[in-house]
């Protein structure tokens, strides 16, 4: 296993993450640190770096967090970014920066990809893949639905046994899935054992929302985004 190591601009998140680990101190470990310090030395080069959710809260000074990725990456190494989209509901999402105490909305503001891009690519960074994470089922509901009411995010299959659900997913092409069912086998007959209740999506229907993607295939591409 690689070695993980973790920073934080919190003392108390480092302390915590080091007592979680501090068994395999050797090959796991945190240090106080902030990316966007000019000069950042840590001491070594990564392979991989994982930023999720860092670079909205830095936006003053994301000329310096690049710099000090740039430095601190392999060559031919790897930087993640998972961020909040600001070609999406960012007016709200201002508002709610500014509003609550929990931000600094004088520093914290969702980035776009073509923003993060052009940084990177002014420190050397290619980019590889870009993926926007989201349902049209959350967008309908945001645009149409009412105050007050609650809505199901689910497909269109109001019910499946847990046994059949996990046969969809073995027999997923190209992926080895055993499927292994402990306890007593007269349990596997039992409505309350077996028994999954998908909620109804009845309310999301009347948003205009159509289901186009089955249960198997939907399997097929969350397995297949794992083992990628």
């Amino acid at each position: 296993m690689e070695k993980i190591f973790a920073v934080d601009i919190s003392p108390k998140a480092v302390e915590n993450f080091n007592e979680i680990v501090s068994d395999n101190a050797k090959k796991n470990y945190a240090s106080v640190a902030n990316f966007a310090e000019p000069n950042l030395n840590l001491g070594r080069k990564f392979s991989l770096i994982l930023f999720a959710g860092v670079l909205h809260h830095m936006t003053n000074d994301l000329e310096e967090v690049f710099k000090n990725i740039d430095a601190h990456l392999e060559k031919h190494g790897l930087v993640i970014f998972i961020e909040p989209n600001a070609d999406f509901l960012d007016s709200i999402r201002k508002i709610w920066y500014r509003v609550s105490d929990n931000f600094d909305h004088t520093n914290e503001r969702a980035l776009k990809a073509k923003e993060i891009h052009s940084f990177a690519k002014q420190n050397n960074l290619q980019l590889d893949k870009l993926v926007y994470f989201g349902s049209i089922g959350f967008f309908l509901i945001l645009q149409k639905g009412k105050d007050g009411n609650a809505y199901n995010l689910a497909n269109n299959k109001e019910n499946i046994k847990i046994i059949d659900l996990a046969k969809i997913i073995s027999k997923i092409p190209n992926y080895s899935v055993k499927i292994i069912v402990k306890g007593k086998k007269k349990y596997l007959h039992q409505t309350s054992y077996t028994n999954y209740y998908k909620p109804l999506v009845t309310k999301l229907k009347k948003l205009g929302w159509v289901e186009k993607v089955n249960l198997k295939e939907g399997f097929s591409r969350i397995i297949k985004y794992l083992y990628e």
